[in-house]
């Protein structure tokens, strides 16, 4: 926030950031790991988003190191409304009247063909704690060029799997 003096002051956002992170701080070290692997299985870029009011908060990325990072740094935030699978995934298990809600659910993840960046694409599944209770999504991301939905589909089974070795549902 920018005094009139000039000078600035941390803001609400801040403060809002930092409730989430403590809130979540347990959850992201427990993600971490299957974050990495997932990103090492499929040799893209893996994330994790959680919801605040109408945005998607990347709580945590994996720590590969490539040439090529995509997207949000942890802490960056994206309106929901602009697309991408991970805020469908979202979108679906946090808002009861979504009109794709039922069909996200019924697959167990999203795939976004270009919707939010006309090179890249996604696939994103729920993360839920082992008796249900829905944390977040995280999302797989590469070039369009690289992948196909079959490769995507791939990619979510293998993120459900990781999940699954870490404590976690999806």
């Amino acid at each position: 926030m920018k005094l009139p003096d000039g000078s600035y002051l941390p803001g609400p956002s801040n403060l809002r950031l930092a409730s989430l992170f403590t809130a979540n701080s347990n959850i992201i070290t427990r993600i971490q790991p299957p974050l990495n692997r997932i990103s090492e299985r499929t040799n893209q870029t893996a994330a994790f988003y959680s919801r605040s009011a109408d945005e998607r908060i990347c709580m945590a990325r994996d720590e590969t190191k490539r040439s090529i990072q995509y997207f949000l740094t942890i802490g960056e935030t994206i309106a929901l409304n602009k697309g991408g699978s991970a805020a469908f995934v979202l979108r679906a298990y946090t808002e009861p009247e979504f009109p794709e809600g039922e069909a996200i659910k019924k697959v167990g993840h999203y795939i976004s063909w270009g919707e939010m960046h006309p090179y890249m694409a996604s696939v994103a599944v729920p993360v839920r704690e082992g008796i249900g209770t829905f944390l977040g999504a995280i999302s797989i991301t590469g070039f369009k060029a690289d992948l196909t939905r079959e490769k995507l589909e791939e990619f979510a089974e293998i993120a459900r799997m990781e999940l699954v070795s870490a404590g976690f549902s999806s």
